[in-house]
């Protein structure tokens, strides 16, 4: 094994975004639940029941487990990035970028019940700072792909990469559309958890390979 820190490193990146993916799907039921509640109130606020209630309660704590799971997964990637970007540089700004969305996020939940104006778009820019965290990954397991001479890895890595890009372009522009129309903010959250979904799968399928490639390796 040519390449045993990276291997360590991707093996928690895989297992952190097996744990991302679950907190996912957890979080669009919670949002689903969420907006039935909203919905049921706006139609008849006198018939709100104890069945009501008690699905938005439901909610609730489905979003707090997605969220403790979401933060277990980032503390694997924190650490799987450390050990990783002892094999290639690509790993190491990842992490760079990994650290700078937690910062954002952490601030932008602190300002969610202060200014949520102001919160919202600190969201959208841990947006793209995930982003960078997707690409340069990718872009660190391209290059030992490379190294390790598997040209099918590099291929694979160049068609996940777009595939993120173009996801989370689209993610961006449905978060903009969210903040300047506040309105839809539920909806739009949905909308990229589903997003969010697809990438996590496409990164998934390629951190498994890249587990694979450089168990072998």
């Amino acid at each position: 094994m040519r390449f045993p820190n990276a291997y360590k490193g991707v093996s928690k990146l895989f297992l952190a975004e097996i744990l991302s993916l679950i907190a996912s799907i957890v979080g669009v039921i919670a949002g689903v639940l969420a907006l039935g509640v909203v919905a049921m109130e706006e139609v008849d606020p006198s018939a709100v029941t104890d069945g009501v209630i008690a699905v938005g309660a439901g909610s609730a704590i489905i979003a707090l487990v997605a969220g403790i799971v979401m933060i277990i997964a980032f503390v694997l990637t924190l650490v799987g990035l450390v050990q990783a970007k002892k094999d290639d540089d690509g790993f190491k700004l990842a992490l760079i970028f990994a650290l700078i969305c937690i910062v954002l996020s952490i601030v932008s939940s602190i300002l969610t019940s202060v200014n949520p104006y102001v919160s919202g778009w600190m969201s959208f820019v841990v947006t793209i700072f995930e982003l960078c965290v997707f690409e340069y990954v990718v872009i660190g397991i391209m290059s030992l792909s490379n190294q390790l001479g598997d040209q099918g890895m590099v291929s694979f890595g160049a068609k996940v990469r777009m595939l993120i890009s173009i996801l989370y372009i689209i993610l961006l522009i449905i978060r903009l559309f969210g903040n300047i129309n506040v309105a839809f903010a539920g909806v739009v959250s949905i909308i990229g958890a589903i997003l969010e979904l697809v990438v996590y799968i496409g990164y998934l399928i390629y951190l498994a390979k890249a587990k694979k490639m450089l168990a072998n390796g």
